[in-house]
């Protein structure tokens, strides 16, 4: 098994397809090859906007891919990304609101 519609906007890292296809029905943790989901891509990618757009529409944060990795732990694990990932979780009412913050490493 592949990849989803989603998983390749995620790849290539088209925000307007992502909110089109997620409007259309996709899932949000549509599993891939080596249990990949479109998050992990969005991530590994340093794709912000849809990395928040994914997380909004509950994209799970937890999912481990075969490597054993989360897509929170693929981002801070990552020894070659030029940046760090922070999760917040904040209580709004009945449900919790997870976000990423993408913030520059500094040059060494």
């Amino acid at each position: 098994e592949g990849g989803s519609m989603l998983h390749t906007a995620c790849i290539w890292g088209d925000l307007r397809a992502v909110q089109l296809l997620i409007k259309a029905g996709a899932e949000v943790d549509a599993v891939g090859d080596m249990k990949t989901t479109p998050l992990h891509f969005a991530v590994t990618n340093r794709y912000a906007d849809i990395v928040a757009h994914l997380v909004q529409n509950g994209a799970q944060i937890e999912l481990k891919n075969d490597f054993g990795y989360s897509p929170l732990e693929t981002a801070t694990e990552n020894k070659q990304a030029d940046s760090t990932v922070k999760c917040n979780t904040q209580n709004a009412g009945s449900r919790t609101i997870k976000t990423f913050h993408f913030a520059p490493q500094p040059l060494m």
